[in-house]
């Protein structure tokens, strides 16, 4: 997948020019953990992914009631967190589409909380 903003109408608007080297970096691989009230799981498997070298570990917080975020901005401040607050009803499709529009890696892997 190309870096740039999503496609509308079937063309993609690509800034001209040099871009800035931090904004070209992509990791090999990003990581996205969806998350709804599992903040027990995710105490267990978050600290492992987030000691992956060259990864890059986004959690989405969907609207979880347990401080989910605090938690994870505390305890794995190199983790990426968004935040769905939205939407009562969990949808995972949702949940992995928003995360992955928050990833820079070269490929993409989903896992759940």
């Amino acid at each position: 997948r190309e870096p740039g903003p999503p496609t509308t109408g079937g063309w993609c608007d690509t800034p001209a020019g040099p871009r800035d080297p931090a904004e070209t970096a992509r990791p090999p691989v990003s990581i996205v953990v969806t998350c709804k009230d599992r903040l027990d799981h995710l105490r267990q498997t978050l600290p492992s992914l987030a000691a992956q070298p060259d990864a890059q570990v986004i959690v989405v917080d969907y609207g979880c009631s347990q401080d989910t975020r605090g938690w994870v901005r505390r305890q794995c401040p190199s983790v990426t967190v968004v935040c769905l607050d939205d939407d009562p009803v969990f949808s995972v499709s949702r949940a992995r589409n928003v995360g992955a529009l928050h990833a820079r890696g070269e490929h993409l892997v989903f896992t759940d909380a």
